[in-house]
């Protein structure tokens, strides 16, 4: 019987480290999004004559949803441990990616992008610490995001993550948001400054697996 014990004691030990076994902060994720995207243009109605040379003119708008892949690469790590179970830390990441619009918009047919999406995060259980041993987790996060592309857009953004661990790794469920459009401004004799572009990355999701 005292051999019963010994054994469940060491069989125990050993699944309580397997589960407090935690891999690198690194992570590879895939993602895809939406981009909603606003242009405005002179559009030419007709050509400059002898007696108006400007010709005439008028404002188009057009709208449409591009929308973005993407392959990056994050690092996520705890500054401030409150538990075993809870820490405040940083999530790091850049991705590059294609963006394209169905519609034609000028600069928005397939051209490529590089992310970078930055937050402060809270985490709680599973890649909160390496102390934790939940297999789940969950976390939420506040950063900025700057997209570098034919024309750059950026924005204050939020994130919320469940995550699950297997074995050594982590595999994680990403959504993120932008708050914010980016906003470009043509000027127009006859109507001042006019938005010519509107951007914002609305919505986000990315599954990753730490290595």
């Amino acid at each position: 019987m005292a051999r019963f014990y010994l054994l469940l004691l060491a069989a125990s030990l050993g699944l309580a480290g397997t589960a407090r076994a935690q891999t690198s902060n690194f992570s590879m994720y895939l993602g895809a999004g939406t981009v909603p995207v606003r242009a405005s243009y002179a559009e030419l109605l007709e050509q400059p004559t002898a007696t108006q040379a400007r010709g005439e003119y008028a404002l188009t708008t057009v709208r449409s949803r591009a929308v973005l892949t993407t392959l990056g690469l994050a690092y996520d790590a705890p500054l401030w441990k409150i538990s075993a179970d809870q820490a405040v830390g940083l999530s790091l990441n850049v991705a590059g990616g294609l963006l394209g619009a169905p519609q034609e918009i000028y600069g928005f047919n397939g051209s490529a992008v590089l992310d970078f999406p930055e937050y402060v995060t809270w985490r709680y259980g599973c890649k909160a610490t390496r102390e934790s041993d939940r297999a789940w987790g969950v976390g939420v996060g506040a950063g900025y995001r700057y997209a570098l592309y034919s024309l750059p857009f950026r924005s204050p953004s939020v994130l919320l993550e469940g995550a699950r661990t297997f074995g050594r790794s982590n595999l994680y469920l990403r959504l993120t948001a932008d708050l914010l459009p980016s906003r470009l401004y043509a000027d127009y004799s006859s109507e001042g400054p006019v938005e010519a572009v509107s951007i914002r990355q609305q919505l986000t999701a990315v599954m990753g697996l730490s290595f």
